[in-house]
């Protein structure tokens, strides 16, 4: 399943729903790293120990959440006038 394919679909197919999607972004973002740095982007254990590469750390969170906001203000969505 192509999820991000799939979300941008349904976007076009609802009038006035505009797809906030940093796919693109981070790809890069992470290919654009060496593998140490790229793996600081990733939670690389918990509390208990388990080993979790598909879920952000703090610092990931944090520069995944630059790219959402550089979307909504590349995008002029109306929410762009609220964020700082």
């Amino acid at each position: 399943m192509n999820l991000p394919g799939e979300m941008r679909a349904i976007g076009a197919a609802q009038k006035r729903v505009p797809v906030i999607g940093p796919t693109a972004g981070s790809e890069a973002l992470v290919e654009s790293l060496d593998p140490s740095a790229s793996a600081r982007l990733f939670l690389r254990s918990s509390a208990d120990g388990v080993t979790d590469n598909t879920h952000f750390s703090q610092y990931g969170a944090d520069r995944i959440g630059g790219l959402v906001l550089r979307s909504i203000r590349e995008q002029n969505l109306p929410l762009a006038a609220h964020l700082r």
